[in-house]
């Protein structure tokens, strides 16, 4: 694991960053919510929330994260 450079303790943990219906999200490798990064207003039938892509990322618990 890499040491996050915006804390003095952190870990970075491997995630996915996705596109829900409501948000786009950082989750954990289980699929639970480690962040909501952003409200959107997309249609409910736009591609980029239903094609469910799931893209790897590295997060910290004190909320920094990296794609």
């Amino acid at each position: 694991m890499e040491e996050c450079d915006k804390c003095s303790d952190g870990t970075m943990v491997d995630g996915k960053y996705t596109c829900t219906a409501s948000d786009y999200r950082i989750i954990d490798l289980d699929g639970n919510l480690i962040v909501k990064v952003e409200d959107h207003d997309l249609p409910s039938n736009d591609h980029e929330v239903t094609c469910n892509a799931l893209y790897d990322i590295k997060y910290c618990s004190c909320g920094n994260y990296w794609s």
